[in-house]
C-alpha cells in the first residue's frame, strides 16, 4: 500500500445489529478508509466466569440481563460474518477482526482477511499468540495497558517479522495527557517492526499527528452518533471527524515528501525575481 492505511474499528458500536454494521461499513468506505475491523469472540471462552452473572442493562434498553447473555446478544456469528464479508466485497473495502480466543482465531481462517489482530486484553495469552503465529495473515498486536516486558514476550512468542505493533491507550476515551505518542518511537527502536496507533481519542488530531510522526497504520473507532449508549461510542469518531482524519492523513502523504532538497519549477519565477540573473 502506497499510503498510511486507516482502519475503522466497528467494535461493539453495531450493538448486535447487522444493519447498523452495514451503515458503519458504508460510512468507512465513503470517507476513504482502507479497512473496517470487527471483534470476534466466543463469549464463554473470552469472558472470565466471575463476570458471567453480573447484571447488565443493555445499551438498547429493556430488562436487566446477565453479562454473559449481553455478550452473546452483541456477538456476530457465521451468518452475520458471511453477510459482512459479502457487504465489504460489494462496497470495495476489506475487513478483518480482533480475535479474543483460539476458537475465534480458527473461525477467521475461513475468510480471506488481510490481518489478524490480537487485542490489548489478550496480549498476555501465550496460547493464543502461539496459534496466531501459524496462520497466514500478518498479525497486528495492540499494546494498551501493557508493560514493555509483556510486549517483549508477545513479540517474541509471535516471532514474525511481518507483525505490526499498535501503540494504544485502553481508556475509552483517553485523555490527551495520556496518549503519549512518543511511545511509538520507543516501540519502533525496541522491536524494529512497523508501529502505528490505535486511538481511543474523541478527536482525529492525535491520529493525524501520529501519521506525521511516522505511524505505519492508524486505527480509530467509528460511530454514527457518539451520544448513543454503550462504552465504545464515547471514544469514537463520527463522520465529520473521520472525513477530516482521512483527508489530512492523505495530505500528509504528500506534505512529508521524499527528503531530497531541490528547487521546484514553481520556485523559478520567485528565484528570478528576488535574486536576479
Amino acid at each position: 500500500m502506497d499510503h498510511i492505511p486507516i482502519v475503522c474499528e466497528l467494535g461493539i458500536n453495531h450493538q448486535g445489529s447487522i444493519n447498523l454494521a452495514f451503515e458503519l461499513i458504508e460510512m468507512a468506505k465513503s470517507c476513504g478508509a482502507d479497512f473496517v475491523k470487527l471483534q470476534k469472540r466466543e463469549p464463554e471462552a473470552s469472558t472470565p466466569a466471575s463476570q458471567w452473572t453480573i447484571p447488565k442493562v443493555p445499551p438498547w434498553g429493556g430488562e436487566v440481563i446477565s453479562y454473559i447473555d449481553y455478550r452473546k446478544a452483541i456477538e456476530f456469528w457465521s451468518p452475520q460474518y458471511d453477510a459482512i464479508d459479502a457487504k465489504c466485497k460489494l462496497a470495495g473495502i476489506r475487513w478483518f477482526a480482533s480475535v479474543w480466543d483460539r476458537q475465534s482465531l480458527e473461525f477467521m481462517r475461513q475468510y480471506d482477511v488481510p490481518f489478524i489482530k490480537i487485542p490489548s486484553a489478550k496480549i498476555v495469552r501465550r496460547e493464543l499468540l502461539l496459534h496466531a503465529r501459524n496462520q497466514p495473515a500478518p498479525v497486528i498486536l495492540s499494546t494498551g495497558m501493557s508493560t514493555l516486558e509483556e510486549i517483549d514476550t508477545a513479540v517474541e512468542t509471535i516471532g514474525r517479522n511481518d507483525t505490526i505493533i499498535l501503540h494504544c491507550h485502553s481508556a475509552y476515551p483517553c485523555k490527551d495527557s495520556e496518549i503519549n505518542l512518543r511511545v511509538m518511537d520507543t516501540l519502533h527502536k525496541r522491536y524494529n517492526l512497523p508501529v502505528g496507533l490505535s486511538s481511543h481519542s474523541t478527536s482525529p488530531f492525535p491520529s493525524i499527528i501520529a501519521a506525521a510522526l511516522g505511524a505505519k497504520m492508524i486505527e480509530v473507532h467509528i460511530t454514527t452518533d457518539r451520544s448513543l449508549p454503550g462504552s465504545d461510542h464515547a471514544a469514537s469518531l463520527e463522520r465529520p471527524g473521520l472525513e477530516l482524519l482521512v483527508r489530512e492523513v492523505r495530505r500528509l502523504d504528500l506534505i512529508m515528501g521524499d527528503g531530497i532538497k531541490k528547487i521546484w519549477p514553481s520556485e523559478e519565477t520567485a528565484k528570478d525575481k528576488l535574486r536576479g540573473n
